[in-house]
């Protein structure tokens, strides 16, 4: 799909061409076409990744839709004889890996899923986009722009979140969200010099209004990224032998889920309301002709039943 932006002469050479003649909605990456599908691949194993520890030291990574194959057992197998010195992977399979039977789902598989439904719900308000009419349509352009860089974001906080590092998937979120509320500006614009000048840490008090709580949110975000005496004091604990250490990585995932989802739901309200032109799906607004949220979205119902799901099974697993 295509989203066309045509930019005067004036406006061009004032910008040194960063937004250009036709340029392109759903993006097009400009990055080698084997170096992108490499890059995509990577992240897409990162997204969903299973891993398990290998002899000498590490973890051998693979994408968790190979969970069910035999994928898993012959790296397994391959790891062991690589360490033990063995020549055949087909003894080191029979010897010392077994098919493992399906498990019950954890917290961490739980989030997963909570993960995939937010970034599916995103990408299929992406997908209903259609064409920009030609003209100087510059705030939606703009908004469009900074909408869809944003699929990256949610992946890199999605996957620091899941590593445990909360403080720096916060930061992220938080900066998510702060594009967000810069794009529901930069949308009502209608030249090059206005937008340029959006604030986006300003831009969250139109945010809270079109999307109550994310004031809330925000807040609690920048408290983190923000972070004094009392954030800092939450990452040391005693030890065994009662020395204070430091902790990097902490479980904390129904509250990182709980995050991306608001993060989804808002991302996807902005997103209908400064492409509501060219959106021919509204899911989280009411309509393109009523332009508030709407009160009983499908998307936070199901998730909120997974989310009370995750904190259910985060609960039973510190216990145990």
């Amino acid at each position: 799909m295509s989203c066309r932006v045509q930019v005067s002469q004036a406006e061009r050479g004032s910008r040194g061409g960063s937004v250009g003649d036709n340029t392109v909605g759903n993006m097009a990456k400009s990055v080698d076409p084997v170096e992108l599908k490499l890059h995509d691949q990577l992240l897409d194993t990162l997204e969903g990744f299973d891993s398990f520890p290998i002899p000498v030291g590490g973890f051998v990574v693979y994408s968790a839709r190979w969970r069910n194959t035999s994928l898993p057992r012959n790296l397994r197998a391959a790891a062991i004889a690589s360490a033990m010195g063995l020549s055949s992977l087909d003894y080191a399979r029979r010897t010392y890996t077994h098919d493992e039977a399906p498990a019950k789902p954890t917290a961490a598989e739980l989030y997963l899923r909570a993960y995939f439904a937010s970034r599916d719900h995103m990408r299929r308000t992406l997908n209903s986009m259609g064409e920009f009419t030609e003209g100087e349509n510059y705030g939606a352009f703009a908004a469009a722009v900074a909408l869809q860089r944003l699929d990256s974001g949610f992946r890199a906080a999605h996957i620091l979140y899941r590593l445990g590092l909360n403080i720096e998937g916060d930061t992220i979120s938080r900066q998510i969200l702060e594009q967000i509320a810069w794009a529901l500006a930069a949308s009502k614009l209608s030249s090059l010099d206005e937008i340029d000048a959006v604030s986006a840490s300003y831009s969250i008090n139109q945010l809270k209004k079109l999307v109550p709580g994310t004031g809330q949110l925000y807040g609690a975000l920048s408290d983190i990224a923000h972070a004094g005496l009392a954030q800092h004091q939450e990452a040391v604990e005693l030890g065994p032998d009662d020395r204070g250490r430091i902790v990097f990585a902490r479980g904390r995932l129904a509250v990182s889920a709980a995050i991306l989802v608001r993060l989804a739901d808002t991302w996807v309200a902005v997103c209908e309301y400064t492409q509501r032109d060219i959106v021919t799906e509204f899911r989280a607004l009411v309509s393109r002709d009523d332009l508030t949220l709407s009160p009983n979205r499908p998307f936070l119902i199901e998730s909120q039943a997974l989310l009370d799901e995750i904190g259910a099974h985060e609960e039973k697993e510190r216990a145990s």
